[in-house]
């Protein structure tokens, strides 16, 4: 008897370990990748591993709650009732969140409102993508001539108008004073100017 009151209280601690060790995992999942400590790809194999986790301690706690009534060790039995009222609250979160996800499209399908589906609209964040859109026919792209200037060029792309909007965002070079005698920054500098003079004189050439 003295053997399997041993084997109970081993058990049962066991399971209350797994169950303390599976919540702060579901913590851990959700906390990580709200504070940007890992990819949301992490955080969801840390969810499904505290699930893992939360079907063990089930078992191991169940187990240990027969070993208990069996040897009649009531403190035993005490914490493993502990410990499923502990795994039954915490379970509340993740099941929650299971069941909402399966009464819902996956968040990528552009079918998620179901009676008045979304258009889609293609995200144009950088002057990349207009130019590519632009070259592929999309539309009219309004960009910096700068950075269109190959483009121009070659005559992949047309300007519409001879028109140039003015920017209230101009460049400047800014240098610590120390660095006005060094001779690799004075050749970068003068190369910089020579750029800026050259795209001016290009400009004005054809008449862009």
């Amino acid at each position: 008897m003295t053997r399997l009151i041993r084997n109970a209280a081993i058990v049962a601690r066991a399971g209350l370990a797994l169950t303390l060790l599976g919540t702060l995992t579901l913590g851990l999942s959700a906390v990580g990748s709200r504070w940007d400590w890992w990819d949301f790809r992490t955080g969801f194999v840390l969810f499904r591993w505290a699930l893992y986790g939360g079907l063990a301690a089930v078992v191991v706690t169940l187990a240990g709650l027969v070993l208990a009534l069996l040897a009649r060790a009531g403190r035993t039995a005490l914490l493993s009732l502990a410990t499923l009222a502990l795994l039954a609250a915490v379970a509340v979160v993740p099941v929650t969140h299971l069941r909402g996800a399966g009464r819902v499209p996956p968040i990528h399908d552009i079918t998620t409102d179901l009676e008045d589906p979304p258009r889609f609209v293609a995200v144009l964040d950088d002057s990349e993508a207009h130019h590519r859109a632009a070259l592929d026919g999309v539309g009219v792209a309004l960009g910096r001539v700068t950075r269109a200037r190959l483009l121009l060029d070659s005559g992949q792309l047309v300007a519409l108008s001879s028109l140039r909007l003015k920017t209230a965002w101009p460049h400047w070079l800014v240098y610590p004073q120390r660095s006005a005698r060094h001779r690799g920054f004075l050749a970068f500098r003068d190369w910089l100017h020579a750029q800026a003079a050259e795209h001016v004189r290009h400009m004005a050439d054809a008449h862009l």
